[in-house]
């Protein structure tokens, strides 16, 4: 399955040139989705998509509300931790140019250019990305520190 589904693939769009991202299923799982995929015949389980009084009752609007917002603030924080670590202030100046590929036949396929010891620096920017700093709440609009990470 394709789409967007976390702050990663965020970030991948925006360095392609996307103006705009959308979630659709991981906002929704955010929001109590289970995945029974019975959506389109009324028989939501946690009673999101369904006219079913009974099934309508189980859902919690109010609290799943906050999870979602909870879920999207988080990518909001985490995208900025990436921007940051990729050396930048602002998410807008993301571009094609920070985006490498993994593997060789990635590589061929997206015209990226090959980084093979990149996952070897994971750990390294996990921790860099971990600390908050006045650049981090710049980026992020608010203060605070970096969370959901």
């Amino acid at each position: 399955m394709g789409g967007i589904r976390d702050r990663v693939d965020v970030v991948k769009a925006l360095c392609l040139g996307a103006d705009a991202v959308a979630f659709g299923t991981s906002a929704i799982i955010a929001g109590g989705c289970i995945e029974r995929m019975r959506c389109h015949i009324g028989q939501c389980v946690t009673g999101i998509a369904t006219q079913d009084p009974e099934h309508e009752s189980r859902y919690d609007p109010e609290a799943e509300s906050h999870n979602i917002h909870r879920f999207l603030d988080g990518v909001r924080w985490q995208i900025a931790a990436l921007t940051r670590a990729l050396g930048y202030s602002d998410f807008r100046a993301l571009n094609r140019d920070d985006l490498v590929a993994l593997t060789p036949e990635a590589a061929e396929i997206t015209g990226l250019s090959y980084e093979s010891g990149l996952r070897a620096k994971t750990p390294e920017l996990r921790v860099q990305l971990g600390r908050p700093d006045a650049l981090s709440r710049q980026v992020c609009g608010r203060s605070g520190g970096i969370r959901y990470l």
